[in-house]
């Protein structure tokens, strides 16, 4: 005979911890590269990782920059998001449509812990990145008050 309680209370355990496992793990990254940001640019700045929307297909993400951390009306500059699904890896990276509010997939996955370091790594070296170019103009605009 089937136990279905079995079953149910083993596959909510992938879940759960799958997703928790992937976003743990991007937390970890954020926390890190935000040390990093605030011992090289100051502690006005702060890189975020904010829950923006849910859904059953998972839960997006936006990594944005705060150009301010002690002013509340600081320009916050998105980097990019990402939809963490409820069965973990792969993250997907992808933007937010202005008009409909959803979240589109670029193509782009990560698979692993690596693979986040990896394209953070890559943001950080590429003076043309998003993350780059948020922090720049987050100096200049401090610098010229």
């Amino acid at each position: 005979m089937t136990d279905f309680n079995e079953l149910i209370k083993r596959s909510l355990s992938i879940v759960n911890e799958s997703y928790a496992q992937a976003k743990g793990d991007v937390e970890g990254v954020i926390e890190r590269i935000d040390f990093s940001l605030r011992d090289n640019a100051g502690d006005h700045f702060a890189l975020v990782f904010a829950e923006f929307a849910s859904s059953l297909k998972g839960v997006v993400f936006r990594v944005h920059l705060d150009t301010d951390v002690y002013n509340p009306q600081s320009e916050l500059v998105t980097i990019v998001h990402m939809r963490i699904l409820s069965t973990g890896y792969p993250i997907e990276l992808g933007e937010i449509n202005r008009n409909t509010g959803l979240f589109s997939a670029g193509g782009n996955a990560l698979s692993s812990v690596q693979d986040v370091e990896e394209y953070f790594a890559d943001q950080l070296s590429n003076p043309n990145s998003a993350l780059i170019q948020a922090i720049g103009f987050a100096l200049r605009k401090k610098m010229s008050k």
